[in-house]
């Protein structure tokens, strides 16, 4: 992890959110997934995703997520169970 999103938050919560992905090792499709579900969710804080469970489970029962319900399900698990 750079910690650049820790020492830079003058430039916003993007590049904590770009170093967390790196740091849970999701590939660029699944980020892509997250991304979305924040930029729906919680655009003002995309960190929130990785600290606070509800961006996951409001995505679980949100129609534009229902292909990727198994993904959720799974990052819900391992970061929050």
């Amino acid at each position: 992890m750079s910690l650049f999103g820790f020492l830079n938050q003058g430039s916003g919560h993007i590049p904590l959110f770009n170093d967390l992905c790196l740091y849970h090792k999701i590939d660029r499709k699944n980020r892509t997934l997250l991304n979305n579900i924040v930029q729906k969710f919680s655009p003002d804080n995309p960190v929130m995703i990785f600290l606070n469970r509800d961006c996951l489970q409001k995505a679980m029962t949100d129609p534009e997520f229902a292909s990727s319900v198994s993904v959720i399900d799974e990052y819900l698990t391992k970061w929050f169970d």
